[in-house]
């Protein structure tokens, strides 16, 4: 006889793309609950030239196959570094290396279709070094349509936007996590392909939400605000992702 008290997983098949480094993700349950809830898949695009223990770890935790990940350094442009930056970015190198491994991930998940022919309801960008007590509460998602918490990282602290110098729509948009369909986050996950024209011919800026923000409003994505509160873990910078 089935045992009818264990949980089953949420019908939603989730594409996760994780980009650039992974850290802390020991620590908080934001990606367990996740996997355990839903029927995810995970995409890995990895600024690092080879893997380790700590990330194999990860591999193993979440069935993540070679197929599903790529290692590569992030090679920076030259025009990049002439692009006229608001004065709280802090550096030119991190966002662009993670919006870079989040185009590199994306090209995984489209070969992973092509190949297996699986489909999937929602595509999921998230750092896995966010600590949330919140489950996203995904909705099917609509077309032209990107799901993003609302403020910095789901609100804005008090006093927030005044220490950035910004208002809120200058600030941007959440840049850590955002879900939509498979065409939405295409566009999300490739802004790579457009930047330099962003910030060279549309005047954007070169701040990371700032950035998303843009790229989804230029290509006609409409924006959904949703409520996901998390914080970043203060041993995001503790962990043993750089070990050799």
């Amino acid at each position: 006889m089935k045992n009818t008290t264990q949980k089953r997983k949420n019908s939603l098949r989730v594409a996760i793309i994780i980009s650039g480094r992974i850290t802390a993700y020991e620590y908080h349950k934001t990606l367990d609950n996740l996997y355990n809830k839903y029927k995810c898949t995970f995409f890995c695009s990895i600024n690092k030239t080879k893997t380790n223990e700590y990330l194999n770890t990860f591999f193993k935790k979440f069935n993540i196959d070679n197929s599903r990940v790529n290692f590569e350094k992030t090679v920076y442009p030259e025009w990049l570094f002439k692009l006229e930056r608001h004065p709280w970015t802090i550096s030119y190198e991190n966002v662009y290396s993670s919006l870079y491994h989040n185009r590199q991930a994306f090209h995984l998940l489209e070969r992973y279709m092509n190949e297996t022919h699986e489909k999937f309801d929602i595509i999921l960008r998230i750092r896995p070094d966010i600590d949330s007590k919140e489950i996203i509460k995904f909705v099917k998602p609509k077309p032209q349509t990107a799901y993003i918490p609302y403020g910095h990282n789901g609100g804005h602290p008090d006093g927030f936007l005044n220490t950035v110098g910004m208002t809120a729509e200058e600030y941007g948009i959440c840049e850590q996590v955002g879900y939509g369909d498979f065409e939405t986050m295409k566009v999300y996950c490739t802004l790579t392909d457009r930047l330099y024209d962003m910030c060279t011919k549309q005047n954007v800026t070169f701040h990371h939400e700032q950035l998303v923000k843009r790229n989804l409003e230029l290509n006609n994505i409409h924006i959904k605000l949703i409520k996901f509160h998390f914080d970043h873990s203060p041993r995001r910078h503790n962990s043993k992702y750089n070990l050799t």
